[in-house]
């Protein structure tokens, strides 16, 4: 769902609500969901698959 429409959806009681709220919305949407740029994986996920494979290189000087 688009963020506008998602958005639009919620009615809030105060500004404090809203930022709640939406606050809550973008650390989902950028830090739990799985992301097609990055192979279907959260961010987390990715970080940690990206740290792994480092560690596999050779070190060189």
């Amino acid at each position: 769902m688009a963020t506008s429409s998602y958005l639009s959806m919620e009615w809030f009681l105060n500004r404090l609500e809203a930022r709640v709220f939406i606050e809550d919305w973008r650390r989902h949407y950028n830090e739990i969901r799985p992301h097609s740029s990055l192979n279907y994986q959260t961010p987390h996920e990715f970080v940690g698959n990206l740290t792994n494979e480092c560690k596999r290189l050779p070190n060189t000087p």
